[in-house]
């Protein structure tokens, strides 16, 4: 492979390469058209809506930032939900988590192990089959201890005093355990029980028990956790239940049974973004179901049965972050910024085709849309009759009265001109560039329904409304694409067949292809020159044309068709509401 072959393959190769890359661009600028060097028509109207939404935007940030501060938009969710405790075989020591239990009494004859006796006890019993035999039925029996200091975290000493905590008796170990159902696989509960005396030591109990069971009190104390949604140091608390207080009864057996539930807490407490939660398992008394049985010799005048309760606790707690604001300030800014696009656009749209309107279009100042002016009836006929005559004259008298016909043309052309300049000058200063004000837009928007009524039509309103529905025709078929790439084809085509090669180089070189600084010629501006002659009334320009049509008495045929155009537009629109086919005249007119 020669040297040239190499180069243009790695000139092939990167240009190939580039463009693959410029095509992989996902942040090109875009490239759309603008009005007066703004991408997108701009209104005061919309610019006023604009100003309010970002003003109540900015108030309704600084609310919901003061809630994320202050975290006053927390939310809590807490849901109950149910676990089969048939198939379960999970167990769990609750006391080794903070859960205390303790059994106490009112008076000393209670704590007097001549009168009675206190016993904790776990029982254990398995099965092979749900609802089957017992594989196992076993007690664990733990002795008994003053509680001491184990309620101290949960009551002062003051308190503690006053509801006897001192005659509190615990068990001495903190591995029983709690959990299944009493028909499902395992089984485990905690049982503390007061006994009458027993003892195979004759003359150890004493023989007046039965005389001080009837006024003997006792009371249970456990702790009961919770989770405090306020506090966001320590949010699992517990509190001191002394509530369960019982008498004992000669020859029954009072028995109480006390649901523990295991609970499950996961708080969010980022105030930046959502992360991962914090996780407590806290245990709480959530039901009491009281019995009274017959003793039947079983000794049992008191008997406390803790359970795993089936039903548990999730109680989940999120902060209001500022990823959750932002959100919420972005739903309320689209919400905002919807209902105020919607406002905007009932007038934002017919503000801006009267806006081009207004540059492009003339209207007359005569109160009738349809009217033909005396001078415009009477120039028509004078052009229809001048032509006629000169047509007849050229067949029949070419030969014998030349020079006449030519003095009779001449002086006939000298009063036909200078009568189209007088009607030329009666139609420019009839003629003047589309306004609206507020009450055509507000009319043109609201009253719409009123314009269906014959009567109304015959309003100065109902003409203006007429002016911007057709003018807003116009423009429509204009703005559109096949109309604007036919146009731009066929300037392009006249200019290939008018201009030569040295002409196209010479017009590269013009002013307006050309780029100047701030303070360039204002000659050379040309859009800010041309809008400042339309909004003349009497510009110098349209005088000076007037000035040189006189001057060349309407001798070029493109000056003559048009002044015909002018004074006698060819009949395109408005032809269905004009059933007699007269002559009409621009459509777009206005009584201002």
């Amino acid at each position: 492979m020669s040297k040239a072959k190499t180069v243009n393959w790695f000139q092939k190769s990167f240009l190939y390469l580039n463009s693959w890359v410029k095509s992989s661009d996902k942040f090109g600028v875009p490239v759309s058209l603008n009005f007066r060097g703004e991408e997108s028509f701009k209104t005061t109207i919309g610019g006023i809506f604009s100003l309010i939404s970002v003003v109540l935007l900015v108030m309704y940030t600084v609310s919901e930032m003061r809630l994320v501060i202050t975290k006053g938009k927390t939310s809590i969710n807490s849901n109950i939900v149910s676990r089969n405790l048939l198939e379960s075989k999970e167990t769990y020591q609750i006391a080794k988590n903070g859960f205390v239990l303790g059994m106490g009494a009112n008076t000393n004859e209670l704590m007097d192990p001549t009168y009675f006796n206190f016993q904790y006890k776990n029982k254990i019993i398995e099965k092979d089959l749900i609802g089957g035999p017992e594989i196992r039925n076993e007690d664990v029996k733990y002795s008994i201890v003053l509680c001491d200091d184990k309620f101290d975290k949960f009551i002062d000493k003051e308190a503690a005093r006053r509801l006897n905590m001192h005659l509190t008796l615990c068990p001495n170990s903190s591995d029983w355990r709690i959990g299944g159902s009493e028909t499902g696989y395992q089984f485990s509960s905690f049982i503390g029980s007061i006994r009458r005396c027993s003892s195979s030591v004759p003359g150890f109990c004493k023989s007046d028990i039965n005389d001080k069971i009837n006024s003997q009190r006792f009371f249970v104390a456990t702790s009961n956790y919770y989770f405090d949604v306020d506090n966001y140091d320590s949010p699992v608390n517990v509190t001191f239940e002394d509530e369960f207080n019982y008498a004992l009864i000669e020859g029954m057996t009072v028995e109480k049974t006390l649901r523990v539930r295991i609970n499950k807490a996961y708080d969010y407490t980022s105030v930046w973004y959502p992360s991962e939660p914090k996780e407590y398992t806290y245990y709480s008394i959530e039901s009491v179901k009281d019995s009274l049985q017959a003793e039947n010799g079983s000794g049992d005048l008191a008997r406390i049965n803790i359970i795993l309760d089936k039903n548990y606790k999730i109680v989940e707690r999120k902060v209001y972050t500022f990823y959750d604001m932002l959100g919420q300030v972005g739903g309320v800014m689209g919400i905002i910024y919807s209902l105020g696009s919607v406002c905007v656009s009932l007038f934002s749209g017919k503000i801006y085709i009267m806006t081009l309107l207004s540059y492009f279009y003339k209207v007359e100042r005569s109160s009738d849309i349809h009217k033909v002016t005396p001078s415009q009836k009477i120039c028509a006929k004078r052009l229809n009759s001048f032509q006629e005559d000169l047509s007849k004259n050229a067949i029949k008298e070419e030969e014998k009265f030349e020079d006449s016909e030519c003095n009779i043309r001449s002086r006939t052309h000298e009063d036909s001109s200078s009568n189209k300049i007088s009607q030329l000058k009666e139609k420019l200063a009839s003629l003047q560039y589309y306004k609206y004000s507020c009450c055509d837009l507000f009319y043109s928007i609201f009253c719409c329904s009123k314009f269906r009524r014959k009567k109304s039509k015959a309003t100065p309103l109902y003409k203006r409304y007429k002016n911007y529905s057709c003018g807003r025709k116009k423009i429509a078929q204009e703005l559109d694409l096949i109309s604007i790439i036919d146009t731009m084809r066929t300037v392009h085509i006249l200019s290939n067949i008018i201009l030569d090669k040295h002409k196209k180089i010479l017009a590269q070189h013009q002013p307006l292809n050309l780029c100047f600084n701030a303070k360039t010629n204002s000659k050379l501006d040309y859009p800010k020159t041309e809008e400042k002659i339309k909004k003349e009334k009497n510009s110098k320009t349209q005088l000076d044309t007037l000035q040189d049509l006189e001057q060349e008495q309407l001798s070029d045929p493109i000056t003559l068709a048009l002044f015909t155009n002018i004074i006698q537009p060819p009949e395109l629109d408005g032809i269905a509401n004009n059933p007699k086919n007269e002559p009409l005249q621009t459509p777009i007119s206005s009584n201002f």
